[in-house]
This record gives C-alpha cells, sequence and structure tokens, in this order.
C-alpha cells in the first residue's frame, strides 16, 4: 500500500494515506507478525496463528535509520520517543 508506507521517505508510515480499516487488513494480514497498531490507546494482540516464517526483522519507526525499512538503532542516538508507549521511554526501540 504505497499511500501508507513509503520506503524511501519520510514519513515512513502515513497513516492519512488509507482509511484505518484499509491500513487494519494489512496489518493484521501480515505473514510475520512484524505490523502493529493502536487504536483507542489499546494495542493489537496480534492474530491467533502461528508465523509463517521463525526470521525476525525490526522496522524503523523513527525515521533516522540508515537501512530503511528495517530498524538499524538510530533511534537511540534520535532519541527517539514514542508517546503511545510512555514506559519505553527514550531509545527505547523502534
Amino acid at each position: 500500500m504505497a499511500s501508507v508506507f513509503h520506503a524511501n521517505g519520510e514519513p515512513f508510515v502515513d497513516v492519512a494515506g488509507a482509511p484505518a480499516e484499509a491500513i487494519v487488513a494489512i496489518v493484521r494480514a501480515c505473514p510475520s507478525g512484524a505490523l502493529g497498531y493502536a487504536r483507542n490507546g489499546m494495542p493489537y494482540a496480534g492474530e491467533d496463528r502461528a508465523p509463517e516464517t521463525l526470521e525476525h526483522f525490526a522496522l524503523c519507526r523513527c525515521g533516522h535509520s540508515k537501512d530503511k525499512p528495517f530498524c538499524d538503532g538510530s533511534h537511540w542516538y534520535a532519541k527517539f520517543q514514542d508517546d503511545d508507549n510512555p514506559e519505553g521511554g527514550s531509545g527505547s526501540g523502534a
């Protein structure tokens, strides 16, 4: 969904790029379970199924990774703050 996910631009995720239900459908269909979202302050807990792969990749949410769409740890140096996850604090992960 190119209107939402921008691998070569910023922001990487533009939630205004599609209706919420369309984005939710993409996230729920993710075979690895790597995508997530929160609505009304409640995080999506994931599908009740085994992932199709055992590989794990972290996607960049801070926008500072030099290896987009993957996280390279740049969030730590950028002091990324996740307003939806205040317990995580600065540099907690992406």
